[in-house]
């Protein structure tokens, strides 16, 4: 009898153990290791929502970011308890797609051939020239001394100089790299030699230039198996979130864009007619910033224009990945998968930059839908990440948090021990910016799985 009672009693105690370790609501804070039994997760299918989260956005004030086929509200939330001092707020749109089902999807990782990066290079091409590669061909030295003159009367280069000039772990300034790097190793005239495609045909990437009517500039190509990429040699492409941060060595942070040379409905009619003449299948604008154009040498700003990303969307549910990195990285049960996306940016003369990369393919429909934790939950779990990740905000001198904007849709989760294939199923991207006393600020995002409220750590795919 005694026995027995030894024996209830360490079931009791194991039982009681076990309910301590039982994180509470508020207390959510996991990182979706291995995959919770991803499998499971979506085969189950939990009792509905008591109020749809379509309900629950469309019943907010409208958003400031319409978008075709999504319902768009704001949320504004200014009594959420201060973070480490910090103060907190949702000045947030919310953008959740409007469609009645939510399916996963079982996804694999794709490659380019030759083949495709030719057809692709003569797409982007579209009649222009095409010429071999060259390190910097494009540029004589006549070019270099029209830039090196130019930067003498630069109160932008004059202030690198001198920055360059007081750091011992810098040999050089930036005239003088200019110079010794560029001007000197630049041809007296330019050679141009025509594309071999047969050459190109056989190698594990693509390279290529060619100089359309606008922008009036060469366009380098270069492609491989996973990688598109479009650039001008001499001309930089800045976001608005970096040249609110200082876009070159001294410049003053704080700066914002605020004359685009074209609209935002212009800017993605010019990035769509690209993308669908490369054959980007389904491409749905999936991010938008202002953006700006400056020549890499002379730092001279020339134009502002948009940044766009664009994803697939699957059954009118977007393809999503953060915007921004993670303010916190954790180690995760395998690699994270970098999302497929293009990246272009657009202003008055055309698309100057394109980066495509990290092409997918869907190979199976696992669900035709599954449960979605309700809203509220959701905006608990984003509450509870912040706090998660801003605890040392006294510390940091954070004077703000605040969540700028809430995206539903769907992402690319790694199986684990199959790096190269995943499921595309919902997730929560929330942005967010931190705000520093002395003014500087930066902009982050994490991932939330929407099944779960599981965190989910993703790359943003650049």
């Amino acid at each position: 009898m005694k026995r027995i009672i030894v024996v209830c009693l360490l079931l009791a105690l194991v039982f009681a153990l076990f309910l301590a370790c039982v994180p509470t609501p508020e207390q959510d804070f996991v990182v979706n290791r291995g995959e919770e039994d991803l499998e499971t997760l979506i085969r189950t299918t939990p009792a509905p929502d008591a109020v749809p989260v379509q309900e629950a956005v469309a019943a907010l004030p409208a958003g400031n970011a319409p978008a075709d086929g999504m319902i768009v509200g704001h949320l504004y939330l200014d009594d959420i308890p201060d973070i480490g001092g910090a103060d907190v707020l949702f000045d947030a749109d919310v953008i959740v797609p409007d469609v009645a089902a939510w399916p996963v999807y079982a996804v694999e990782k794709s490659k380019w051939s030759a083949a495709d990066r030719i057809a692709i290079l003569k797409a982007v091409a579209n009649g222009a020239p095409i010429y071999a590669p060259g390190m910097y061909l494009h540029a004589s030295k006549a070019y270099f001394e029209a830039v090196l003159d130019e930067m003498k009367d630069s109160a932008r280069v004059a202030a690198v100089d001198r920055i360059y000039a007081e750091d011992p772990d810098i040999e050089l300034t930036w005239t003088a790299q200019v110079q010794e790097y560029y001007y000197r190793s630049a041809p007296e005239t330019v050679e141009l030699a025509p594309f071999d495609e047969a050459a190109a045909g056989s190698g594990d990437y693509t390279a290529a230039f060619y100089r359309p009517d606008t922008p009036d500039a060469y366009v380098d190509f270069y492609a491989d198996e996973t990688h598109v990429q479009l650039s001008v040699f001499d001309r930089h492409i800045y976001d608005e979130n970096h040249v609110r941060q200082g876009e070159w060595p001294g410049a003053e942070p704080g700066r914002e864009l605020k004359n685009p040379s074209l609209t935002q409905e212009e800017a993605e009619q010019t990035a769509h007619a690209l993308l669908t003449r490369i054959g980007f299948a389904n491409a749905a604008l999936a991010d938008v910033k202002k953006a700006q154009r400056s020549h890499a040498f002379t730092l001279a700003d020339e134009s502002e224009g948009w940044l766009l990303v664009y994803r697939k969307g699957i059954d009118g549910v977007p393809m999503l990945a953060p915007t921004y990195p993670e303010a916190v990285r954790q180690d995760d049960y395998t690699a994270p998968w970098p999302q497929e996306r293009a990246e272009l940016y657009v202003d008055s003369e055309g698309v100057w930059s394109l980066l495509w990369q990290n092409p997918a393919k869907v190979t199976d429909r696992i669900s035709d839908s599954v449960a979605l934790l309700d809203f509220d939950t959701i905006l608990r779990m984003v509450k509870t990440r912040l706090a998660a990740e801003n605890g040392d905000a006294a510390y940091r001198a954070i004077k703000e948090i605040r969540v700028t904007r809430l995206r539903l849709g769907s992402c690319i989760v790694p199986k684990r021990d199959a790096p190269d294939a995943g499921y595309a199923l919902p997730v929560w991207i929330a942005d967010y910016e931190v705000r520093f006393s002395d003014g500087y600020a930066v902009s982050y995002s994490f991932t939330l799985n929407a099944m779960n409220g599981a965190n989910l750590h993703l790359d943003i795919g650049s």
